[in-house]
């Protein structure tokens, strides 16, 4: 495991209905042949990172692995740290399935900040993000992680 972030999930939905969800959590990021992921460690994990990194550390390409509470998973595959990619799974049943994802993921260091916009119809209909804080790695904060 290479950090712990405690971390705030929140949803913007912009369409009707309208409404805002937030969720408190804790994510980890680690390390895995290659790259870095980042997830959840218990309970729904909506998304998983992977991040591909060259030989020196910059980021080749991003996996983004989206989850719906069907058990269904699509990964959208990006370039680099940023980029847009047609919505192909349903997580949502107030928003359809047509529309854009912008997907921005930046390599997590102390602080923790990635951004998903779905635009559908020319309007943004949903904004979603995760933003968090570094935390020490103790007995204590790992058992929070996991309640």
């Amino acid at each position: 495991m290479k950090a712990l972030y405690r971390a705030t999930l929140t949803h913007h939905r912009l369409v009707d209905p309208q409404g805002t969800f937030r969720h408190r959590t804790y994510i980890w990021l680690s390390s895995v042949d290659g790259g870095l992921r980042l997830a959840n460690p218990r309970g729904f994990n909506p998304l998983t990172v992977y991040w591909h990194l060259r030989p020196g550390g910059s980021v080749e390409n991003v996996v983004a692995e989206v989850h719906n509470t069907y058990g269904q998973k699509h990964s959208y595959q990006l370039a680099g740290e940023r980029g847009a990619v047609a919505k192909e799974l349903y997580v949502s049943p107030f928003l359809d399935m047509d529309g854009t994802y912008d997907i921005r993921v930046p390599v997590p260091d102390e602080r923790l900040s990635i951004m998903v916009t779905l635009t559908q119809q020319g309007r943004t209909s949903l904004v979603a993000t995760l933003r968090g804080e570094r935390v020490r790695v103790t007995r204590w904060s790992r058992a929070r992680a996991m309640w």
